[in-house]
């Protein structure tokens, strides 16, 4: 009966650590601008 105890909290972490790497993917994370200078580009 332990080890069923064990087995059952070990699969629920690791479906917890899933839907998380789902939820929030760790390489969409870049945020983008683009900035207009009224300058000539020999001045910039």
């Amino acid at each position: 009966m332990h080890s069923f105890t064990a087995a059952t909290i070990l699969l629920a972490l690791n479906l917890g650590l899933l839907w998380l790497l789902m939820a929030a993917p760790l390489g969409r994370r870049t945020i983008r601008f683009s900035r207009v200078y009224p300058l000539s580009p020999d001045r910039l």
